[in-house]
């Protein structure tokens, strides 16, 4: 690849603001889909590619704040650039770590931002839309006119919203090597999404998860070429036998409503 060492990097005196979505992006990304206007967004973009397209990457680059080319599924990208290169991820107060095929259907990142830090949740998600990909029920939007959130035990991986200083309390003791399956049963045994009530799913902002149907020209899951989902799963059958974690049943503890 002719542009394996055009990694763009922050530049020098970048102001950063307050929030940051961190995503792995191949070639057959959705990114634009995320993006609002650069001039009133309150986020920085920093993009994990790991596809093979050099006009994928030139676009993904223009983008994003930062832009760095690596192999491997979204949280193993993620681990990697907290070790080797922990300043790009500092100083943030919330990063969303998101796949890279989302689509808002209602509100947008800032909103989700602004949402989770006003309210001081440690690990958060936008409700999924029914008309996309629902792999665990308790994320489906539920329709209430006043609803806004509601208090849960369980965040999927698809696309959790952490306060900085959970998500990096969870990186330290994440391996580096779980791709995908088990890994947000993981940061709920840890976190203690089941013990305390910091974790929140948003019925006002809305996202698409895409059907694998629609993710690839060949409907094959592109974490796939990394790891097979036989592997995946059993990575967390050994991790949860080692620690004693659970997977406990889905509990919405409480709703926040309008008045």
């Amino acid at each position: 690849m002719l542009f394996m060492n055009n990694e763009k990097y922050l530049p020098s005196g970048h102001l950063k603001k307050r929030f940051c979505i961190f995503t792995s992006a191949g070639d057959n990304n959705n990114i634009a889909k995320l993006m609002e206007d650069k001039e009133s967004r309150n986020w920085d973009l920093v993009v994990a590619f790991y596809g093979n397209s050099e006009i994928a990457y030139r676009n993904i680059a223009e983008k994003s704040d930062f832009t760095f080319i690596i192999k491997g599924a979204k949280f193993q990208n993620l681990k990697s650039i907290v070790v080797s290169q922990p300043a790009i991820l500092s100083g943030y107060d919330y990063i969303w770590v998101v796949d890279d095929d989302i689509e808002f259907t209602l509100g947008n990142a800032s909103i989700l931002f602004d949402v989770a830090s006003f309210f001081d949740f440690d690990v958060s998600q936008p409700a999924f839309s029914s008309n996309g990909k629902i792999s665990h029920e308790i994320t489906r939007m539920v329709e209430k006119e006043k609803l806004v959130a509601r208090i849960v035990n369980f965040i999927e991986v698809t696309c959790p919203l952490f306060k900085a200083e959970a998500l990096f309390d969870f990186l330290n003791i994440y391996d580096g090597k779980m791709a995908g399956w088990g890994v947000d049963w993981w940061f709920c045994n840890y976190l203690g999404s089941n013990k305390k009530a910091k974790f929140a799913i948003f019925d006002k902002i809305v996202v698409k998860n895409m059907h694998d149907s629609e993710k690839t020209p060949d409907g094959k899951r592109e974490i796939s070429q990394y790891m097979s989902d036989n592997d995946r799963i059993m990575q967390w059958e050994i991790l949860k036998n080692n620690f004693h974690y659970k997977e406990f049943d889905h509990t919405v503890f409480f709703e926040l409503s309008l008045p």
